[in-house]
């Protein structure tokens, strides 16, 4: 399996996508989260006019409506034809996937880029596109991961700068997935690449990670959250190492 390559491109719009997951309703009813949220609002329509392709708002709770009552009326028409919103349970993740490569897209919000960095203004203008090689699926490792438990493929990596590449579907159910490290001289193992659940009966999921410590670095698929259905996991992984 050859490393993912990357390709630069200038944005010209964008998709936001917008996780209100995790955020408890005093969050949303504090006087400094509408301030931050008018403001950013304020800075978007006075600096960047046109440039939003669409935001998307997943997880919401119901009392997100009022807040975003007190948003609507700083958007003009264009912008605000460009905002969606969707609950919990809403089916936004195929959205998701019709409006953005699914290269582009974390696993998270259902896509099949594991490690897609998240995007900051400090970026600029020019971003690195991920162009993942195509698996063929005779190269995929089958192996039953039985319901409640997790398949640990572990690295031992003792010089740094190598990499770690990987690829990965499941039959018919998600998974749980994830890249964790420990140090040598330590047990306390670090997430490194985010761990969670995502759409690998969907899409083959990709990812790769530049091993900057020496130390075990471990790719954990977790079946812990079913407890009756097992899950097959069809997989490869690979390590290079790097130029230091």
């Amino acid at each position: 399996m050859r490393a993912n390559t990357t390709e630069l491109k200038t944005i010209q719009s964008g998709v936001v996508i917008i996780d209100m997951d995790g955020l408890a309703i005093s969050q949303f009813a504090s006087r400094e989260v509408v301030e931050i949220v008018l403001e950013a609002t304020r800075q978007y329509e006075a600096n960047y006019p046109g440039m939003l392709k669409k935001a998307i708002v997943v997880n919401t709770p119901k009392v997100f409506t009022v807040l975003y009552q007190l948003i609507r009326p700083f958007l003009s028409e264009d912008t605000a034809a460009c905002v969606d919103v969707y609950g919990y349970y809403d089916d936004w993740r195929g959205t998701l996937r019709e409006l953005m490569s699914v290269d582009q897209l974390p696993s998270r919000f259902g896509g099949a880029n594991t490690t897609v960095k998240p995007y900051h203004p400090s970026h600029g203008y020019l971003v690195t596109v991920p162009v993942f090689e195509e698996i063929e699926n005779s190269k995929l490792k089958p192996v039953n991961v039985p319901a409640g438990q997790k398949l640990d493929v572990p690295f031992n990596i003792t010089e740094v700068n190598a990499k770690l590449m990987w690829a990965f579907r499941t039959d018919d159910y998600d998974i749980t997935f994830g890249v964790f490290y420990t140090p040598a001289n330590s047990g306390d193992e670090t997430e490194v690449v985010d761990f969670c659940r995502v759409d690998s009966h969907v899409l083959t999921q990709r990812g790769s990670l530049v091993c900057e410590q020496a130390g075990q670095y471990t790719v954990r698929f977790d079946n812990t959250s079913s407890w009756i259905r097992p899950k097959c996991v069809y997989y490869i992984t690979q390590c290079s190492q790097q130029p230091n």
